[in-house]
């Protein structure tokens, strides 16, 4: 071995091996690699092509969930519908109340002044034409508050 042989022949094996024997990786040095696919979608309905795949799994996959998607989308419409209309029933039933109460309190007012006692249906009368203006200060004040919190 003076170095002037072929290269290959110049080489010696790592020590702890013999020249038959295949090179092993280091189990140390490995790099190990890892791959994750993530397929995500938002809304009802999955896109066309994933669409497709359901439709040749099962032929009438696709056409029901579609109907699946539409039955749901009408379920959250009547729902809708049924809480905006219950809240308007519900304001209107209010104000109902409100202005019977209003009006008793000065009516009453009204009748208790007439027969002598002026200071206590003044009182009664005052207070409820105060709870009312109060009210729809309030109210006003409220609604104007919340319609600038939504636009913001």
């Amino acid at each position: 071995m003076d170095g002037n042989g072929p290269p290959d022949q110049n080489v010696l094996p790592p020590a702890g091996r013999n020249e038959n024997q295949e090179a092993r990786p280091d189990p140390s040095r490995a790099v190990r690699a890892s791959v994750e696919h993530r397929y995500e979608f938002a809304g009802p309905l999955p896109p066309a092509a994933e669409l497709a795949r359901y439709e040749q799994i099962q032929p009438g996959f696709a056409d029901r969930i579609i109907v699946m998607a539409e039955a749901e989308q009408r379920h959250r419409h009547d729902i809708d519908s049924a809480v905006v209309r219950r809240t308007f029933d519900e304001a209107g039933r209010g104000q109902l109340f409100g202005l019977a109460i209003g009006l008793a309190a000065i009516v009453t007012g009204g009748v208790t002044s007439v027969l002598g006692a002026q200071i206590p249906g003044g009182i009664i009368g005052g207070t409820g034409v105060v709870g009312l203006v109060a009210v729809f200060v309030i109210g006003r004040f409220r609604g104007t508050h919340t319609e600038q919190e939504n636009d913001a």
